[in-house]
């Protein structure tokens, strides 16, 4: 049972439960939407310290054991199989013209889900190898938060260029690549280019035969679907006895510190992207950035994740889960246990109520059938949405008009805590670019 320690606070889930839509279970329910300031004033004046004599090898092992390197595993044995001759997406692009294309094309789009929702898991945990490089592996497996993030005109322009003999997708960027490629492959039903008029290599596209369009494009996608394939084996053997084998490295450290304050950095990516891009961004409450790579509208609908598959949302609640999932080391050993051997339990109790709260809501906002699209629209069309959003960041319980700024809100609950009870507790430093949160 993988849940049995993950939820070892049950007792707690279910008091919280009862109460949690009136007082928040002692979470911050006010209009801030901020920690329970109880438990960090409490924490901050007991002056305790992460113990010296904690056991991090054993963190690192269960850790590495029981959730990053299955987790590595199953991308690189599902991105394999996507990306074979026998896979989902060659089945597909063989039924091209025939009565097996729609449930093959439903097919594919699954194992394209099951595959992103398993890297999704990986986004919580980059550190290690898969940062060298300033993150190369990650960033063409999935460049979202980055600059090179998709760029559909790049896609389509490679996609014509890939009809023609020697073409090498390794040497393009990261925004023609990788999982959000993928997905405006298969998702997006429109088989028009969306580059510019005046783009030379897509002039004549839209004039050719729909058929020939779609024979073009799978082409493409098994291409990056290969691409994916290889760079998901090299990370996984960058983790294993038969590769570079960093889970001896970073169990065997001579400086557990070290590696204790870059997987503490890690899962700041509840907060730097899950937080503020995923969720801040979109709906406007995050004005961060310049250039290309942020806006600062009233909200940016084209920053949502997943626009064509409609699967930001789940992307949300798989992010939530494995971070609780890391904090707890599932069956094992994990950051609650160093916060617990400090003497602060009850920063476990509420770090448990606010990522409860937070994965209860998106699930029923996936059980509604919420688009996180519809809504950044909804946001930025008229000044009285803003508004209400506004109100729903900061009292998620009391205002769900928009239910993705009230995600927001009980996800910056966590990121708070993050900031506060937990470095003080484990010891640690916020990250680089985490020093000021002012949404």
């Amino acid at each position: 049972m993988a849940y049995v320690k993950k939820f070892k606070y049950a007792r707690f889930f279910f008091c919280c439960a009862a109460i949690l839509a009136l007082a928040a279970c002692g979470s911050g329910g006010g209009s801030s939407g901020g920690p329970n300031t109880s438990s960090s004033s409490s924490s901050s004046s007991s002056g305790s310290n992460a113990p010296s004599n904690f056991d991090y090898a054993g963190m690192f092992a269960n850790l590495s054991d029981e959730i990053f390197i299955p987790t590595y595993t199953q991308f690189a044995n599902n991105a394999a199989e996507f990306a074979s001759d026998t896979g989902a997406l060659d089945t597909y692009c063989e039924s091209l013209g025939t009565q097996q294309e729609a449930n093959n094309l439903a097919s594919a789009r699954s194992s394209w889900t099951e595959l992103m929702l398993t890297w999704q898991k990986a986004e919580v945990f980059q550190f290690g190898p898969v940062t060298d490089n300033s993150s190369r592996d990650r960033n063409i497996i999935h460049g979202y938060g980055k600059s090179t993030g998709l760029d559909t005109c790049l896609v389509d322009r490679n996609v014509i260029r890939a009809e023609s003999e020697g073409f090498d997708i390794s040497q393009f960027v990261n925004s023609s690549r990788g999982l959000g490629t993928l997905e405006y492959l298969l998702f997006n039903e429109n088989l028009e280019h969306t580059c510019a008029a005046n783009e030379t290599d897509t002039q004549a596209w839209n004039a050719r035969p729909a058929s020939e369009r779609q024979v073009a494009r799978c082409n493409y996608a098994k291409l990056a679907a290969s691409d994916m394939s290889n760079f998901a084996a090299s990370i996984l053997s960058d983790w294993t006895a038969q590769g570079d084998n960093f889970r001896t490295e970073l169990v065997q450290s001579a400086n557990p510190e070290e590696f204790l304050q870059g997987l503490s950095d890690a899962i700041f990516y509840i907060e730097k992207v899950t937080k503020d891009i995923k969720l801040g961004i979109v709906t406007g409450i995050k004005q961060i950035g310049s250039g290309d790579d942020f806006c600062a509208n009233a909200a940016c609908p084209e920053r949502v994740e997943f626009p064509y598959s409609t699967a930001s949302l789940e992307s949300i609640k798989t992010n939530l889960e494995t971070f609780w999932e890391i904090y707890t080391g599932s069956e094992g050993s994990g950051f609650d246990d160093i916060i617990s051997a400090a003497g602060m339990p009850q920063i476990n109790q509420s770090f448990a109520t606010d990522v409860t709260a937070a994965i209860e809501f998106v699930d029923s906002m996936i059980q509604s059938d919420t688009n996180l699209l519809d809504e950044a629209q909804t946001i930025l069309s008229s000044a009285q949405a803003q508004q209400n959003c506004a109100n729903s960041n900061s009292n998620p319980e009391a205002a769900e008009v928009l239910k993705a700024c009230a995600l927001h809100g009980l996800t910056k609950r966590i990121s708070d805590r993050l900031r506060t009870d937990f470095i003080l507790a484990v010891q640690v430093d916020l990250p680089a670019g985490a020093q000021a949160d002012n949404d």
